[in-house]
């Protein structure tokens, strides 16, 4: 229940980056240039979010495969840990490096983790 939670709760941080994001883009159309930093900002938390949206929600999967290894759960795994690094990949590699971003922070070992737990649910048992 905890970590059902705490994926909601990730899920509904990504919407509401996602909904400020888009309408700042909506509002701002006409003055870009001013507005450049705010939306590097802007698409660094959102990617950051998502990011973290689909690494809880594939450790939700991955502990829900361990116990029932049903084939459903191990792709659930699969789909949200792929989703995760390349969520991650464009927080990283692109929009940390946006006008206004804050500086990218480091990682280690997550994407060796989660090709792992990719890897023990795509391993016959």
């Amino acid at each position: 229940a905890d970590l059902d939670a705490a994926v909601e709760e990730k899920r509904r941080a990504a919407e509401a980056a996602s909904r400020l994001r888009h309408v700042f883009q909506q509002r701002v159309g006409e003055r870009p240039g001013v507005c450049e930093a705010m939306l590097g900002t802007l698409l660094y938390a959102e990617s950051f979010f998502e990011a973290l949206r689909d690494l809880i929600a594939g450790f939700a999967a991955f502990r829900r495969f361990r116990s029932s290894k049903r084939p459903g759960d191990a792709e659930e795994v699969r789909r949200r840990l792929l989703q995760a690094q390349s969520h991650w990949n464009h927080h990283t590699q692109r929009h940390g490096n946006l006008r206004g971003a804050a500086s990218p922070f480091r990682e280690v070992g997550l994407w060796e983790l989660t090709q792992q737990m990719i890897a023990d649910v795509t391993t016959p048992v």
